[in-house]
């Protein structure tokens, strides 16, 4: 099996993952644009949310995203998880932080009051997304040390 092909296959098989925790990601075949600029490019990566993630596969199967090259894929799969870990946390601080803020500067209230039913509803799904990432970034860091303790 080629290299290409192999890394197509896993990439696959994360997209599968993540649409099971709510995360879209496309991988399409490298645009003109996309070739311009990388002239090796064969695919692209796009994760949209809870954070932009673009990477681009080369012919011989190697991931580059933001400047790093992954040659091993389970490397780039943690970096791609923790990202978006980082992400929907992010997005949980956020809604606490404008939603004391916005009490503070309205009502001049210093008192915590809860957030709205909606509100709070969208920071557990926010914060489920994030642990169930987290234990994926587990498991993944568990067998890449197993990997390399068999090695």
């Amino acid at each position: 099996m080629l290299k290409i092909e192999k890394t197509l296959k896993e990439l696959r098989d994360l997209q599968n993952t993540l649409l099971d925790i709510g995360i879209e990601m496309s991988i399409k075949d490298a645009d003109g644009e996309t070739k311009s600029d990388y002239e090796d490019a064969a695919m692209t990566i796009d994760v949209y949310e809870p954070c932009r993630c673009f990477a681009w596969v080369g012919m011989d199967g190697v991931i580059h995203m933001r400047g790093d090259s992954y040659h091993d894929f389970a490397r780039f799969r943690v970096d791609l998880l923790l990202d978006l870990a980082r992400g929907y946390m992010s997005k949980v601080d956020n809604i606490t932080k404008s939603w004391t803020h916005l009490r503070r500067n309205l009502d001049g209230q210093s008192d915590e009051i809860p957030l709205p039913a909606k509100l709070a509803e969208r920071k557990a799904e926010y914060e489920n997304a994030a642990n169930r990432l987290r234990d994926l970034i587990k498991a993944d860091i568990v067998m890449m040390y197993l990997r390399l303790w068999v090695l």
